[in-house]
């Protein structure tokens, strides 16, 4: 059993994938910095950038899988979407009792990506919050702090000038693209 942080973990904002969050990651780490011991600093540093570092901490390795496994399915879906090939239910996932094919089918056939996206982070919210049951002032409940930080540090950075117009310069790209593919004949929902 790992160290617990009774009085760091009990003094953090609530976290609402709704509402903008009240600290960055940034800001969180440098509060974490005063409280942790450097391995477990050197965790969260790990969970927000995705870093190979992560062996040794289960639950990074067990995001990790989730990631790439929800990473894997989008590519499948979009590829049967292009494809047409796509043969309901011939894919298994692969992530033991959390099931992401029907997000990703949603998300995908939405016309908006921003709300794609949304639909996608809710479901690694909802990953998360699953796998933080029964931890709540150790080192898991503050990497699902920070993961979480870090979806909803997304859309804030969307939210502000410059992120808000990248993300509509890529929106409108997706747009134009499901535009052409539908007067193709290339687009099923």
């Amino acid at each position: 059993m790992g160290r617990e942080y009774y009085y760091f973990a009990a003094t953090l904002p609530m976290l609402d994938f709704d509402k903008p969050p009240a600290i960055s990651p940034e800001e969180f780490i440098t509060a974490a910095e005063t409280q942790l011991t450097p391995s477990d600093i050197g965790q969260l540093r790990a969970a927000v950038d995705r870093s190979p570092a992560l062996s040794g901490q289960f639950f990074l390795t067990a995001w990790q899988t989730f990631e790439n496994e929800l990473r894997d399915e989008i590519v499948s879906a979009r590829l049967a979407v292009r494809s047409r090939e796509a043969q309901e239910g011939s894919r298994q996932d692969k992530t033991v009792g959390f099931s992401v094919r029907p997000a990703v089918a949603e998300a995908i056939k939405h016309a908006d990506p921003l709300e794609g996206e949304k639909i996608l982070d809710r479901l690694r919210w909802q990953y998360l919050d699953q796998k933080v049951l029964g931890h709540y002032f150790d080192l898991e409940f503050l990497i699902v702090y920070i993961l979480k930080l870090k979806i909803l540090n997304r859309y804030r950075m969307i939210a502000t000038g410059e992120g808000r117009q990248k993300f509509e310069m890529f929106r409108e790209q997706l747009i134009q693209e499901k535009m052409s593919n539908i007067h193709q004949g290339e687009w099923r929902e």
